[in-house]
């Protein structure tokens, strides 16, 4: 998604593509599954960790709950790769 969002962009502002244009509404149709994949993928991996138990479990918890890395999931991979675009 944010590979389409950069497209769009790039596409927008080199090219001077309107942003009404059928290609910029063919990559929004197309830019709205992929962020519900991504979203998919994301839940079966954590829950996949946290099932798996053990340190898997605790990476888990302490990278969407608390911790340096849980602030580099939800503003990076979240906020900015996701929600952003």
């Amino acid at each position: 998604s944010s590979g389409a969002a950069a497209c769009l962009m790039f596409g927008i502002l080199v090219f001077k593509e309107s942003t009404c244009s059928p290609s910029v509404s063919w990559v929004h149709g197309f830019e709205r599954p992929v962020v519900l994949f991504e979203l998919f993928v994301l839940v079966t991996f954590f829950t996949g960790l946290i099932f798996s138990g053990g340190q898997n479990e605790v990476a888990a918890w302490n990278a969407i709950s608390s911790g340096f890395w849980a602030q580099w999931f939800w503003v990076g991979v979240v906020f900015i790769g996701m929600i952003t675009p």
